[in-house]
């Protein structure tokens, strides 16, 4: 039987350990299972609790959630929730959005806007997601990977870490589907821009809470913008290169 002239050198242990080395799947991205960022807007959260915790790790043997990852109050409601009937539409349990009422929220009417009122503006890539809960509330993890920092200064990390409150989620025998219009859901491979409104020294999990933080560039080179972003006219960027080098010369504007 012929071989191959490249491995007809190699002794047969040799090529078992090359035939394994080759089979073994590359390493998944982690996210960390629970994360605690020093964000000035935490106020009275409470230092002992996480600010996120993985749905892997949220619940105890018996599927409840494990109080020490929780204030009480968002425990008992997170529970009465997932105990509602799936619907039988769509085949998952409906979690409805509430429209936070901010006091006097930055304005992200337009491109220009979000830019001038975010401290940070990265250009990343999605790399991971991750099913979890963040300050009570459902939703999703993302591992960024930053490819660009396209405003501000002195943050140096190698992945960001920002959430999402918006998906279908399925874990633990539990099917969920909760939808939040302040955002565009971007998938693994997406390519976005973040435009957190503060960006803490030293912190690589940047908090997107405000509407108009995350703009994503979707398939076939389909910029998807935020809702906020879509009513207006106010940008002259239809595709992810154009919508960057807007972003690059708004930023430059800035510089003193």
């Amino acid at each position: 039987m012929p071989t191959c002239p490249r491995l007809a050198h190699f002794k047969p242990w040799t090529l078992g350990f090359l035939f394994l080395f080759w089979s073994v799947p590359a390493l998944a991205e982690e996210i960390p299972a629970t994360l605690r960022p020093n964000w000035p807007q935490l106020g009275s959260f409470p230092k002992d609790i996480p600010v996120w915790v993985a749905a892997s790790k949220a619940f105890d043997d018996q599927g409840r959630l494990i109080p020490a990852y929780f204030r009480e109050i968002s425990r008992l409601r997170l529970e009465r929730l997932l105990r509602h009937p799936k619907d039988p539409a769509t085949g998952c349990t409906k979690m409805l959005w509430i429209d936070p009422a901010y006091v006097d929220p930055p304005n992200r009417s337009s491109l220009a806007s979000a830019v001038r009122s975010s401290e940070m503006v990265v250009w990343g890539k999605v790399m991971a997601t991750e099913i979890g809960f963040e300050r009570g509330q459902l939703g999703q993890m993302l591992a960024v990977q930053p490819l660009e920092i396209l405003k501000g200064k002195g943050v140096a990390a190698d992945r960001f870490y920002v959430f999402v409150p918006a998906g279908r989620f399925r874990f633990g025998g539990y099917d969920v589907c909760k939808e939040d219009p302040r955002f565009v859901i971007p998938k693994v491979g997406d390519e976005m821009v973040l435009l957190p409104y503060l960006a803490p020294a030293g912190e690589n999990y940047l908090n997107l809470e405000y509407e108009g933080s995350l703009i994503v560039f979707g398939d076939e080179g389909r910029v998807e913008w935020p809702r906020v972003m879509a009513k207006s006219n106010a940008h002259n960027a239809e595709t992810p290169v154009e919508v960057l080098g807007e972003i690059r010369r708004i930023a430059a504007e800035e510089k003193p």
